[in-house]
């Protein structure tokens, strides 16, 4: 006669399957509060005790033979995995179960899909029995990789092994076009950006909104003043920074409307007022004052309020995770270092630009290789990324203000590469009124040096080289 071992913590959905199995031939087993549950709701079923042992434990003897029993082995065990690490009973059954090829259910979802397919054909089919057994061997391996992280929340570089649980959190409205289904599965790996920390509005975000936060969250954590990022599917429109956010707005200058505008300090209803003629589509920041929602709804404004909080400290033990296919690459995070000394290579680094040579330098990190950023006053003039050299993106910068014409409106501006400057870039740089140059090569050739020197350029380099390949 055919069997199934039946032992839950949440008995919810045990009956319906309990009378399925019994009416397809099925003799159950159970214990404890489980059995006392079926018998008071009228289930016949067999009750399993042990006087030396735990009754999951009698069962796995039983199974692999080393006890003699009248209870056969079962074709079926039904037993949910606790939430309580501790409590293993049920997780040693199920892995010992699964090991000898015996049918394993393990959840809510898992009883009743199991219970209509009985019901329908009689017998659970190979191709369902797999399927349960994956989703067993998941959870299973999920609550052992998270009691690992409970107790240390960084990847370990140093593990030949390392797994990395993933539990889904929440479906978004779609992922980055609207034809696309998209999930957000989270972990419990401590990071600066965290799905849990960031709360909207309303729930109605796509993968785009978390990519833009993203995108300005990284930004944030390298500049500490007060700054507005404006964004456009994670492309920076532009970026200023000023010693308020309301001396920031006064500097922006008027990108395409429907933008995202991004925070590093909460706004107030005055902020708002400043960019509506924008018409911002999302507004990100740390908070927003109580009078914002109200000031919106007479506005009739459909701008979305996304609120975020994180740790602006770059833990030393965090680790980036590239997907490469089927593969992973974990590698160290490229932290900007503020104590590094700027080196300026021909005497002629000005004390006061320091602010802008910072804020220059940390966008060209930000920004994909090659990459070209043009500083002044605190405002992001223009920007170009993705090049096949230094001397392609300073063209493109230079290309974007001219069409901007913002090279009239601006002196005294700052050019930062994140690759090799060369003398046919100086010949494109001595065209515009930009009194600083820095770069990330380890070599300046002297003809570049000459050629600065002769136009008053200052040249600084770095003492890291911040190349980003990955977008």
């Amino acid at each position: 006669m055919k069997s199934a071992y039946i032992n839950l913590y949440d008995k919810s959905e045990v009956l319906e399957i309990s009378k399925t199995l019994i009416s397809n031939g099925y003799e159950i087993y159970s214990q404890g509060s489980t059995f006392e549950f079926l018998i008071k709701n009228g289930v016949s079923a067999l009750e399993l005790k042990s006087e030396d042992s735990h009754p999951n434990i009698e069962l796995i003897n039983i199974i692999s033979g080393k006890k003699k029993s009248s209870i056969t082995k079962p074709d079926i065990v039904i037993a949910d995995i606790p939430e309580s690490y501790e409590d293993f009973y049920n997780t040693i059954l199920l892995i010992f179960a699964a090991n000898k090829g015996i049918t394993v259910i393990s959840d809510n979802q898992s009883i009743v899909k199991s219970e209509s397919h009985m019901r329908l054909f009689g017998e659970i089919s190979q191709e369902l029995k797999k399927e349960l057994l994956i989703l067993t061997l998941n959870k299973l391996s999920y609550i052992f990789s998270k009691k690992s992280y409970d107790m240390f929340p960084y990847i370990n570089i140093q593990s030949e092994i390392i797994n990395i649980p993933l539990k889904k959190e929440k479906e978004l409205r779609y992922g980055e076009n609207p034809h696309q289904k998209c999930a957000i599965y989270s972990s419990p790996i401590k990071s600066n950006f965290h799905f849990k920390n960031i709360k909207s509005s309303d729930s109605e975000l796509n993968l785009n909104h978390y990519l833009d936060i993203e995108k300005a969250l990284n930004i944030f954590k390298d500049i500490k003043e007060p700054t507005i990022i404006c964004l456009k599917h994670s492309n920076i429109c532009s970026l200023v920074t000023a010693e308020s956010l309301k001396k920031a707005v006064l500097k922006l200058g008027e990108p395409e409307q429907g933008n995202t505008y991004a925070f590093n300090e909460p706004i107030d209803t005055e902020i708002i007022k400043e960019i509506a003629n924008l018409k911002p589509r999302c507004l990100i920041a740390p908070d927003f004052s109580a009078d914002i929602l109200k000031y919106l709804g007479k506005k009739n404004e459909e701008t979305k309020l996304i609120s975020f909080s994180m740790n602006i400290i770059n833990p030393p033990s965090e680790k980036e995770i590239i997907y490469l296919g089927g593969d992973f690459v974990i590698q160290e995070p490229d932290i900007f270092d503020e104590t590094l000394e700027i080196k300026s290579i021909n005497k002629r680094y000005s004390i006061e630009n320091r602010r802008d040579i910072k804020l220059a330098y940390i966008l060209s990190k930000h920004l994909k290789t090659h990459c070209a950023v043009i500083i002044s006053e605190g405002v992001m003039l223009s920007y170009s990324q993705g090049d096949e050299s230094s001397h392609f993106a300073i063209v493109s910068a230079i290309f974007k203000m001219n069409k901007k014409n913002m090279i009239k409106l601006k002196k005294d501006m700052i050019l930062a590469i994140n690759g090799f400057l060369d003398i046919n870039s100086m010949k494109e740089i001595i065209k515009l009124p930009i009194k600083t140059v820095i770069h990330g090569a380890v070599e300046t050739e002297k003809e570049v040096i000459k050629m600065a020197a002769d136009n008053n350029i200052s040249l600084i380099q770095t003492a890291k080289r911040h190349l980003k390949h990955i977008a």
